[in-house]
């Protein structure tokens, strides 16, 4: 902290001396401003597009085969149109160590336009919620609910397909889908 010399103000009762005097305040110092991203969303504002997620083959690194295993999907907005710039984050545990994998919409050639991925693993392997998903805007506000991920120790399920959709204000109720597991 350092101190700051300031003049009080002069009122109708204040005498010459009491002009002069000069006080010595510390001043607070002001919080700085980080992109930390937040706990929860203020707003959710990407759902997860109906019919996700989709369990398939890994057609994104066909020379990789099964020794490829992530996550991967479009983010669209409200009318449809691909969605570039926003960070998809995976994170939480993997293998007991913890994992943090970051993707960014619109990088993902692959995948089509607004499309991210990200490698979980170099083979296939089951968990169950130790993962889980969220999508932030450039400047740390997270816009979805953190989405838990299962995965399974199968080569025909190594990539989780999930589309979300962006939409410019929250929805008044939520919307739930049925997962169905073949």
């Amino acid at each position: 902290m350092h101190p700051v010399l300031s003049s009080p103000t002069a009122s109708p009762q204040s005498t010459v001396g009491d002009e002069q005097e000069t006080l010595l305040q510390e001043s607070t110092p002001t919080p700085l401003l980080t992109n930390t991203p937040t706990a929860t969303p203020q707003a959710i504002l990407a759902y997860v597009q109906p019919q996700s997620p989709v369990y398939l083959i890994n057609f994104l690194h066909p020379e990789l085969g099964c020794q490829w295993s992530g996550v991967a999907g479009q983010i669209f907005n409200a009318n449809g149109s691909p969605t570039n710039g926003l960070i998809v984050e995976v994170n939480g545990e993997l293998n007991g160590k913890p994992f943090l994998g970051l993707g960014l919409s619109g990088l993902s050639q692959p995948i089509g336009p607004g499309g991210y991925e990200i490698q979980l693993s170099n083979q296939p392997f089951n968990s169950q919620n130790s993962l889980s998903l969220r999508i932030f805007d450039q400047n740390g506000n997270q816009l979805s609910e953190t989405l838990p991920l299962v995965t399974y120790n199968d080569c025909q399920k190594s990539l989780i397909l999930i589309n979300f959709v962006l939409y410019g204000q929250p929805l008044n109720q939520k919307m739930y889908f049925p997962l169905v597991v073949r």
